[in-house]
């Protein structure tokens, strides 16, 4: 969620901003306070368990900073920066042109395949650098000026260079080789931009997909805080996505308020190096670093700028991945709550949104509800432990059997279960399907019988074609797959009034439209409570 300026409640009350309906999760839990110039501070308010912010308890207010991870319970709730880049990119700047301007093409792996610049530096030819000024930050090369060197170290400056880039690579790899959550592979990217060049600012911008808008995702100072009304140029920005290049140059924001007065004043000359988050054949966003005109970004910082960008889009890559595996790991645990795998796959991977099979919709169902009877009297004579255990493994045995004709399991409820078939896809077979796996059931539980060997249980089903609605309902906070109309109603109350210990009865509707043969004997009209009409209803027996 997006957090305003101002206050944020989290908690397990009803009235917080922010609701988790978790035991460890006191009723007003944690206070989050935007302030007016967009510092985010994280206060505990007097919570049973505490609120972590780095491993250690929030005493007082502490400041937070975009990629930390606090914890309220057993909640871990992430801070993210997002600014459209509508509002970040401008076309009021103009790129200087100079001898310290650097603009090089890179391959897909992010390396150096050539350059081109304003003045002497490598061309497209692959012609060796005539290093301009801007190489060096000061001094004379002690190799060109035979000067005594006191360690043993006697390497030339641009030899040293190449080892420190070396040896700074070798580190930012084992950094952003771990598999970290997106939020804070972000911030330790920019983390990594302040450790190994001289940047005053970072930014970093990325894009979900390559038809989707730039978004600016950590926009900070040296120090940890927020630039203050921030704008980069869009010109180098979509340049270097565009044209897949990386650049170093100074740029100047231009006020165009004087424009009128003919005479455009430059304001804020910055030095920049831009470089894109290129991965495998995708740019994903941009990495930006500048300083003041007075502390210049030189060649050896692009080196490695350019290195980590490539390092980063990796990383990032890796992240989502995990992000995606995490998240289809979720839906897939909820759905197996319902449906069979095979009916799983096909809601994650059958070209449909994950979310649409559980839109309300009208379908041609078959419902059917199962109980065990007289399970309260047998249970008096058993533990507490021992009733869940002979639940579980009844419940186990009877969704295994419906899941294998792939039917999808509403609820338990108490000693009885409510299944349904034909949703959340259409089946054409789906009463074929209910009565088959009643039959199934029935045999099953004769099975568990003979191996629990004493302890007998009974149970009794009944199943009902018609239409129904089908999909999620509930509140925004809770929301269940489920079934509802008359089919159900009917289905309920013949398994409740009419169907007898060990017995399958189904409806005339059930019957009609069965393509299998089975052995049914008719049971009559029959009237169910709260009903005006009579229902058929037969009895399928169970041979051996």
């Amino acid at each position: 969620m997006a957090l305003r300026t101002g206050d944020t409640l989290i908690g397990r009350a009803p009235s917080c901003d922010v609701v988790f309906n978790v035991n460890s999760v006191s009723r007003q839990h944690a206070r989050i306070t935007v302030t007016g110039d967009g510092r985010c501070v994280l206060a505990d308010a007097g919570s049973r368990f505490g609120t972590i912010l780095n491993g250690a308890p929030v005493v007082g207010r502490a400041e937070l900073m975009v990629g930390n991870v606090f914890q309220c319970g057993q909640i871990a709730l992430s801070i993210e920066q997002a600014v459209e880049a509508a509002d970040l990119l401008s076309e009021a700047h103009q790129m200087l042109e100079d001898s310290g301007t650097l603009i090089r093409r890179l391959d897909p792996a992010g390396a150096r395949v050539g350059a081109s610049a304003s003045d002497d530096v490598q061309d497209e030819s692959g012609a060796p650098d005539a290093r301009p000024a801007i190489d060096r930050r000061s001094g004379t090369e002690r190799r060109v000026a035979n000067m005594p060197y006191a360690r043993t170290d006697r390497r030339s400056g641009h030899e040293r260079r190449h080892a420190r880039l070396l040896r700074l690579l070798s580190e930012i790899g084992k950094t952003l080789i771990s598999v970290q959550p997106l939020p804070q592979m972000l911030a330790r990217v920019v983390d990594l931009v302040f450790d190994v060049v001289p940047a005053e600012r970072a930014f970093l911008l990325l894009r979900d997909s390559s038809d989707q808008a730039l978004t600016a995702r950590i926009l900070r100072n040296r120090d940890g805080s927020a630039p203050a009304q921030p704008t980069l140029s869009r010109t180098v920005v979509n340049k270097v996505m565009r044209e897949r290049v990386a650049m170093l140059a100074a740029d100047a924001r231009y006020d165009s308020r004087l424009d009128g007065a003919g005479s455009i004043q430059a304001m804020n000359i910055r030095s920049f190096m831009c470089a894109p988050l290129w991965n495998r054949n995708e740019v994903i966003g941009v990495l930006y670093a500048d300083n003041p005109r007075t502390k210049r970004f030189l060649t050896e910082d692009l080196d490695v700028f350019t290195a980590l960008a490539a390092y980063a889009a990796v990383a990032i890559e890796q992240a989502r991945l995990s992000e995606q595996l995490l998240q289809e790991t979720k839906r897939r645990e909820r759905l197996q709550r319902y449906h069979s795998p095979g009916v799983v796959n096909r809601i994650l991977h059958g070209g449909t949104g994950t979310d649409a099979p559980f839109l309300m919709q009208h379908r041609d169902v078959t419902v059917m509800f199962c109980d065990l009877v007289s399970f309260t009297t047998l249970s008096e004579a058993m533990e507490p432990y021992q009733v869940a255990q002979v639940l579980n493994q009844f419940f186990t045995k009877m969704a295994d059997v419906i899941f294998e004709y792939e039917g999808t399991l509403d609820k338990f409820i108490g000693d009885a279960i409510l299944a349904v078939f034909g949703a959340p896809f259409e089946q054409a077979d789906h009463v074929d399907r209910a009565v088959e796996a009643a039959i199934t059931m029935q045999r099953a539980l004769e099975e568990m019988n003979r191996e629990s060997g004493a302890r007998r249980m009974q149970m009794r089903i009944a199943v009902h074609s018609g239409t129904a609605m089908t999909g999620d309902i509930g509140s925004p906070k809770r929301r269940d797959f489920t079934v509802l109309g008359d089919v159900v109603n009917i289905a309920s109350r013949m398994g409740s009034s009419i169907a007898k210990p060990g017995q399958i009865v189904i409806s005339r509707e059930t019957l009609g439209r069965l393509k299998r043969k089975v052995n049914a004997t008719s049971l009559g009209q029959v009237g169910l409570w709260g009903k005006q009409t009579e229902v058929e209803v037969f009895e399928v027996v169970v041979g051996p």
